[in-house]
């Protein structure tokens, strides 16, 4: 799509924090416009007059504005899988958000809240991820107008989330205590703490890719930045825990990870049809097999954004390939420089 927002680009390099476990941070604040109904009451004349004055506000600081009707199949592709914006929302032509151009920042208008500011960055960043959200908050409110009570503070469509407005994940990848047999007490103790722990990519059962979200509960009642900061240091526990994991496995039996890593790198590089969520589980062998040391030839940044490619992976017009050969050969071509490293060859 026409736009040079790094919330849609790819990251390049590894150097961000705690990176070989922390996907992605992301920080999200709901605000509601002082002069109009919650969304779901307004009439469509309403939504649109609310659309305008957003809309407005948005371009007024800069940031780049789209409607859903007017992008390609692909880019609605494209926002949907690295879960920027909703598919249900991204099928309503009329649909309306923004990006900034220059900041990994982006707003959606008219879903839940009148506006939706979030803001996302690899790695554990959530304090630069709020500092980036908090000021455009605090641009577009002004001009704008958020509905707030002195008492209720910003008024939100679910009454648990009024007050701060926040919301706020964590994205872990934690092959090592799924292997282990580690993660159930790591996730009761995370829920204890009063965090949210959800699979990515799969609505029940295992998480597909191994990845999971840490999130703040609805109503945490704290400063913004408390929040943040306690989120910010339960996913470090979770990614200090899953290291630990990871250098005993590889200490005591490290047959096992090069057996996950070598499956995945084989079914990589030869396996002709593949499937969604076995794509994501192939990515995160060979992302466990890199950041353990025994895979080299590829960048972390590399094989996580595979995880957004094999899964928009889709046969042509024509429809004669299907669509699991498609993104088998994505994968083919994305991990063929990935191989053994050179100490554990032999192993």
């Amino acid at each position: 799509m026409n736009s040079n927002s790094p919330v849609i680009s790819a990251p390049t390099g590894d150097d961000y924090p705690d990176y070989d476990v922390v996907v992605h941070s992301t920080v999200c604040l709901g605000r509601n416009l002082s002069s109009f109904r919650f969304p779901w009451r307004c009439s469509p004349e309403e939504t649109a007059a609310a659309l305008s004055a957003l809309t407005s506000a948005a371009s007024a600081i800069g940031l780049e504005i789209f409607v859903s009707g007017q992008l390609s199949p692909a880019d609605r592709m494209l926002l949907a899988e690295r879960e920027l914006i909703s598919r249900a929302f991204l099928i309503d032509e009329a649909s309306g958000f923004a990006f900034d151009p220059s900041r990994p920042v982006w707003v959606v208008f008219n879903e839940a809240d009148h506006c939706s500011l979030r803001a996302r960055l690899p790695g554990l960043d959530l304090d630069r991820a709020w500092s980036y959200v908090s000021e455009t908050d605090d641009k577009m409110g002004s001009l704008a107008g958020w509905a707030f009570d002195p008492d209720a503070g910003y008024l939100t469509t679910e009454a648990i989330r009024c007050g701060s407005g926040l919301s706020a994940t964590v994205l872990l990848h934690l092959p090592a205590l799924i292997m282990a047999g580690l993660a159930e007490t790591a996730f009761k103790r995370a829920m204890e703490a009063g965090f949210v722990v959800g699979g990515a990519f799969a609505a029940r059962g295992s998480s597909a890719g191994n990845l999971f979200g840490l999130s703040l509960p609805p109503s945490s009642g704290e400063l913004e930045r408390d929040a943040l900061g306690r989120l910010s240091r339960a996913a470090k526990a979770l990614a200090d825990y899953e290291r630990r994991a990871r250098n005993d496995i590889l200490g005591q039996s490290p047959g096992d990870i090069l057996d996950i890593a070598g499956r995945a790198a084989g079914a990589a590089a030869y396996a002709r049809l593949v499937g969604r969520d076995e794509a994501a589980d192939i990515v995160s062998g060979l992302r466990f097999g890199l950041c353990t040391g025994v895979l080299e030839g590829q960048s972390v940044a590399g094989l996580t954004e595979l995880w957004i490619t094999s899964r928009m992976a889709r046969s042509g017009t024509d429809g004669d390939e299907p669509d699991t050969a498609v993104r088998a050969r994505v994968l083919r071509k994305a991990t063929s420089a990935i191989r053994i490293a050179r100490g554990y060859i032999d192993v």
